[in-house]
């Protein structure tokens, strides 16, 4: 076993012992809480876009209960998602250019918007940021939330 730093830790890291399959290989507990973060997600919010309980959830996240198979193609669907509007704002930004002055992106502040809670969106303007220099990322004035 090889260990990495990763920051001030050092991790313990397998190498050699991957699954030729990756995609059929279960999802681990670290995975699922890694991935719901980075998609700026709640225990909650994720719950309700697989459709099942919030508990559900929490037990798959500390391991008490088994992930089941389908929920990586979900979750990996739903990175997709995230992926595909971080490529798609960063296209219309590289259209508009700098040259106009200001490159900002609206986010909402709270709420659901497109069927994805305000913080999913947080997450991908944050992911956008940090590839296009100088944007500036606002709450617009109004931003009506989704009717649930």
């Amino acid at each position: 076993m090889t260990r990495v730093a990763v920051g001030p830790v050092e991790l313990p890291v397998t190498i050699g012992a991957a699954v030729s399959d990756e995609a059929a290989a279960p999802m681990s507990d670290a995975e699922l809480r890694m991935v719901r973060h980075t998609l700026g997600l709640t225990g909650g919010d994720l719950a309700a876009l697989l459709g099942v309980t919030d508990r559900t959830v929490r037990r798959w996240e500390v391991g008490t209960v088994p992930i089941p198979e389908g929920v990586r193609r979900d979750v990996e669907h739903l990175e997709g998602v995230a992926s595909g509007h971080v490529t798609a704002v960063i296209d219309a930004l590289t259209t508009v250019g700098t040259s106009a002055g200001e490159v900002s992106l609206g986010i909402p502040r709270d709420g659901v918007h497109g069927g994805l809670p305000a913080s999913w969106w947080r997450a991908v303007a944050g992911r956008v940021a940090a590839e296009v220099p100088g944007l500036v990322v606002r709450y617009p004035e109004h931003t009506a939330p989704d009717q649930r």
